[in-house]
């Protein structure tokens, strides 16, 4: 039994803290185009595509998003080409 216990504990403080990681508020922001660029981080932005791809990453290499929101887009997204 006290294994149990302490095997949920442990298993809520992991889901508490991976949950506020993500639970952050986010920047909102207009549809991003990116274009022949590299290293770059898109983090923590909440991005409304509308008639629009939320994020466009054109000709690219080493791009990381992180703890965004894509939403709203009556496309997809995410366009990468």
């Amino acid at each position: 039994m006290r294994k149990l216990y302490i095997l949920s504990l442990s298993f809520l403080l992991w889901v508490g803290f991976v949950g506020q990681a993500f639970c952050q508020r986010h920047k909102y922001s207009e549809p991003i185009v990116i274009k022949n660029a590299h290293d770059l981080v898109i983090r923590g932005d909440s991005i409304n595509g509308d008639e629009e791809p939320c994020l466009q990453i054109i000709n690219c290499n080493n791009i990381r998003i992180t703890h965004c929101f894509l939403g709203n887009s009556t496309k997809v997204g995410l366009y990468i080409y």
